[in-house]
């Protein structure tokens, strides 16, 4: 990551003069016990200084880790986002948003673990480890050589280790996305799950989701602790016996005094920096998985044509089936649409008319339809979803305030709150709310015309050329339906307008058939 250089640079320098003062007491004890010098209460209070000086710059270290852990987690968690919004329509509700944003969340922090703090780990291990060697040559060839080869030995057993936990945290990842995702479609409807008189049947259900999250986990936990274990076992036998045989060495008169500190201190040191390096290449079974999560989003982004969108005064459709991934749809429609005329699609359920509809927004390839005579394919999709707008029958609503609920997605527009509160639709919804009141998730304090007066005042604020229209008042009463139809007509020459709807439109409101589905 190359906008990072200047952060893991400055990283490595503390690093480096963190684990050096780490190396300073042995090292003093080597020059002294070299010399001949006796230990005195000076040189006792100057390695006392040192271990003081190394604590401080430790500490900063992990401050300064953290405090830029905000920036950093944003910046990827925001790329990622990018990644998984350009994806292509299909393969985002075959993945489910809820459990790609699962993995995400997990990516982003198994990318910072790693590369704020094992990344990092692994070059002052080395440097201590390498140093420890040097200085523990002076008491012992033999054992010198003995704990340089415990480290290919750890090394390469946690790297097999390691090869094993990337591919079961794939799993892991891909586990507990879909696990949260079925938990989540349990959830989501308290209207409904609070109006059982017991929800032991709504929990029974989500016992496999469960099940596929927490199994996983054990397995791979279980794997990591007890082959980590077993591993890191043998350095601690490996420890403990070159502690003896220096002690003993020792008590035979065969080393000096400061020989004995040496070891006493470097040799901890040395084993920890060891299992340092190892522990950072198991974390780096996290990062790899993310690094595999970001690929996918990449690979299965969405496709653009490079041609840009002038003002709309035609659209043709000539459409004879929609190709989907797993199946085609025998959908005909077949018209020509001109700026102030408003189009009906209708058709029976399941025929394929909210999927021709997103189709005009490129959310699915389709052939047979072109806008100012070029085709929807060579058009850049930017600049078609600029000029087209979509109202589906799932009306977006977040948590925030009706302001935030209106200008979603619309904030680049800058449009005032006097300009919202002048807009006839709004009234009703006005009459009893704020621009600042909260709306609740998925809109439990809304009404369905409420909720279906926003969406379209939503579409309307960047004042389409094209508006396209799911069934928007299938599910309100008369009153409203009538409000958002009269509106519709009044504004129908700045654009083309498309309907979906089985109810009974307003006399004269459609002029053109786009299809005769039945």
């Amino acid at each position: 990551m190359k906008e990072y250089k200047k952060f893991f640079v400055f990283m490595l320098s503390i690093v480096v003069v963190s684990s050096l003062l780490s190396l300073m007491p042995p090292i003093c004890l080597q020059i002294w016990g070299s010399s001949g010098d006796s230990l005195d209460v000076k040189r006792i209070i100057w390695i006392i200084a040192i271990l003081l000086i190394t604590n401080v710059v430790n500490t900063i270290l992990v401050l300064y880790r953290e405090n830029y852990a905000n920036k950093f987690n944003k910046e990827n968690a925001r790329s990622y986002l990018r990644n998984f919004m350009n994806m292509k329509y299909d393969r985002i509700i075959q993945e489910g948003p809820s459990n790609l944003l699962e993995r995400i969340i997990t990516a982003v922090t198994g990318i910072y673990a790693y590369m704020t703090g094992g990344y990092i780990q692994i070059w002052s291990s080395v440097i201590i480890a390498a140093a420890a060697i040097a200085l523990l040559s002076q008491v012992s060839l033999i054992i010198a050589a003995a704990m340089l080869l415990f480290i290919p030995f750890i090394y390469f057993g946690f790297k097999l280790i390691n090869k094993e936990l990337t591919k079961r945290s794939i799993e892991l990842q891909k586990q507990t996305g879909l696990g949260f995702q079925e938990i989540m479609s349990y959830i989501q409807e308290p209207d409904y799950f609070k109006q059982l008189p017991s929800t032991e049947p709504v929990i029974k259900k989500m016992n496999p989701a469960l099940d596929k999250i927490y199994d996983a986990m054990a397995r791979i936990n279980k794997f990591a602790q007890t082959s980590s274990i077993a591993l890191s076992s043998l350095g601690t036998i490996l420890q403990n016996v070159i502690m003896l045989l220096i002690v003993y060495s020792f008590l035979e008169a065969k080393t000096s005094p400061y020989l004995l500190m040496i070891a006493t201190i470097i040799v901890p040191l040395y084993f920890e920096a060891v299992q340092s390096i190892t522990r950072a290449n198991i974390n780096k079974k996290d990062y790899v998985a993310a690094l595999n999560l970001e690929k996918m989003l990449k690979e299965n982004g969405e496709e653009t044509g490079g041609t840009g969108m002038d003002a709309v005064s035609t659209l043709t459709i000539d459409v004879n089936k929609i190709d989907l991934t797993d199946k085609i749809l025998d959908f005909e429609a077949h018209a020509e649409l001109h700026k102030g005329d408003i189009g009906r699609i209708y058709g029976k359920s399941g025929c394929g008319k909210s999927t021709f509809a997103k189709a005009l927004l490129k959310f699915r390839q389709i052939d047979g339809v072109k806008i100012n005579g070029i085709s929807l394919s060579d058009i850049d999709n930017k600049e078609l979803r600029k000029n087209v707008e979509y109202v589906s029958q799932n009306i977006p609503i977040i948590k925030g305030s009706v302001r935030d609920n209106l200008l979603f997605g619309k904030e680049y527009l800058g449009i005032e709150d006097a300009q919202l509160q002048k807009i006839s639709l709004l009234s009703s919804v006005l009459s009893n709310k704020t621009l600042d009141d909260e709306i609740l998730e998925g809109g439990a304090n809304l009404s369905g015309g409420e909720k279906q007066k926003i969406a379209i005042v939503r579409a309307l604020l960047s004042d389409p050329e094209i508006l396209i229209l799911d069934e928007v008042c299938s599910n309100i009463d008369r009153q409203t339906s009538d409000e958002i139809y009269d509106m519709l007509k009044s504004e129908k020459e700045r654009r083309i307008t498309i309907i979906i709807s089985h109810d009974d439109l307003p006399e004269d409101f459609v002029n053109v058939d786009i299809t005769k589905t039945n």
